[in-house]
């Protein structure tokens, strides 16, 4: 499915996604009680989402729904699992963004997305999965009060620390290094706006993006 989407072909990708994502849920209803099962069909329903949200048009409502429900399972089962809560960052993030980018309010489920990477990151402070949930649920937060007309900088502040974290366990990490750039870009943008000098920010913004 993954393959069919980076190569374009949504309508294969999501027939393929809904293949696996059958499977799953057969073994689920079979009794087969696996939290890495419940992980995996958590991935595959934020895989979904990333799929309507940008490509295919279609609310991602019913596979946030589903991939909390798998996380909710996963951590049933293994309460230790910092890949389930990463994954329900994720799936958190990834539907506040949706409402970012309707003009809803996203606030709410930015806030369960900061909480479960935060108790990801908890877990595993190691673990860059989690690290880059957690920094991009307080990247997208910035962004929405940016938006708003509302200071972004405590959220964005907390974004770029806990990239930074990634960064330190991996130089090259494309989604830190992409949203560091980001993340300061906004600090300057703010700064600019509000009578301060954005130089210092968007100095740095450049170095990331580079």
């Amino acid at each position: 499915g993954s393959s069919c989407r980076d190569w374009g072909g949504n309508a294969g990708a999501l027939d393929w996604y809904a293949i696996a994502e059958r499977a799953y849920e057969g073994a689920s209803a079979a009794g087969v009680n696996d939290p890495a099962g419940f992980k995996r069909l958590a991935l595959l329903e934020t895989n979904i989402m990333a799929l309507r949200t940008y490509q295919s048009g279609i609310s991602p409502e019913e596979a946030y729904q589903k991939a909390l429900k798998a996380c909710d399972a996963a951590v049933a089962l293994d309460p230790s699992s910092h890949e389930s809560m990463a994954t329900e960052a994720y799936a958190c993030w990834r539907w506040g963004e949706y409402q970012l980018y309707r003009g809803q309010d996203p606030t709410k489920v930015l806030d369960r997305a900061i909480l479960a990477g935060t108790k990801a990151v908890s877990l595993d402070p190691s673990d860059p999965f989690g690290l880059n949930e957690l920094g991009t649920a307080y990247y997208i937060k910035g962004e929405w009060e940016l938006g708003a007309g509302l200071d972004p900088r405590a959220s964005l502040k907390r974004a770029t620390e806990t990239y930074e974290k990634t960064l330190r366990l991996n130089p090259q990490d494309f989604v830190a290094l992409s949203n560091m750039g980001g993340a300061w870009g906004m600090l300057g943008q703010y700064g600019l706006g509000h009578g301060l000098d954005p130089g210092a920010s968007l100095t740095k913004a450049v170095q990331y993006y580079e």
